[in-house]
């Protein structure tokens, strides 16, 4: 907009290239812990995972405990004393035979656990992948971005240079015209290795 207008719209801003040297590790961790589709793909193995372990209950031994208390008062035979009793009882249910859908259940439970975690090792991989590939093209245009500032400031000063002699009638003015097609192209290759390099960086960010 700039570029073509010549200045920035009152409701515009121009963005800030603030180059960093981004550390791969803290980068990726950072993703690792924020990514939404890996909160996700964690969730549904953690979900997977609970109803598997609540299938594989129902082939655990089971122990239940009972407790009872009781009182009589004035007992004859002993001789009108109060007589309390109590008893707790431990039992312990091993299951011997189950029925074709539970272990159908257990079955299909394992089955989804494993696929999700899958899915979601999957999930980190891509996004890992992703994350790399991105801090590749950062450096990358980083790069070319410094490269071509270079080179068109090089062909601006070397349009002005060819602007003063066309003034004092020693240059051909269509070498002149040739130095502003050249400044024109450095300009746009400087423009769009800008919007490249701030694309990559929110991209990291």
């Amino acid at each position: 907009y700039k570029n073509v207008v010549g200045e920035l719209h009152e409701n515009l801003n121009e963005p800030k290239i603030i180059e960093e040297d981004f550390s791969s590790d803290k980068v990726l961790e950072a993703v690792l812990s924020d990514n939404n589709s890996i909160k996700s793909s964690r969730y549904d193995y953690l979900a997977s995972k609970a109803s598997y372990n609540a299938a594989k209950s129902t082939f655990s031994p089971k122990l239940s405990i009972s407790a009872t208390a009781s009182k009589q008062a004035q007992v004859v035979y002993l001789n009108n004393q109060d007589l309390n009793s109590k008893s707790i009882f431990l039992n312990v249910s091993i299951p011997i035979f189950q029925k074709g859908t539970e272990y159908a259940g257990l079955s299909r439970a394992g089955y989804e656990k494993e696929a999700a975690l899958e899915t979601y090792e999957i999930t980190k991989d891509s996004v890992a992948k992703e994350v790399n590939q991105t801090l590749e093209e950062y450096h990358f245009y980083s790069s070319m971005n410094k490269s071509n500032k270079k080179l068109f400031e090089m062909a601006k000063s070397r349009e002005e240079i060819f602007n003063k002699r066309l003034k004092s009638k020693v240059e051909d003015p269509i070498e002149v015209i040739r130095t502003k097609i050249e400044t024109n192209e450095r300009k746009i290759n400087y423009i769009e290795s800008q919007m490249n390099l701030i694309i990559t960086y929110y991209k990291i960010k």
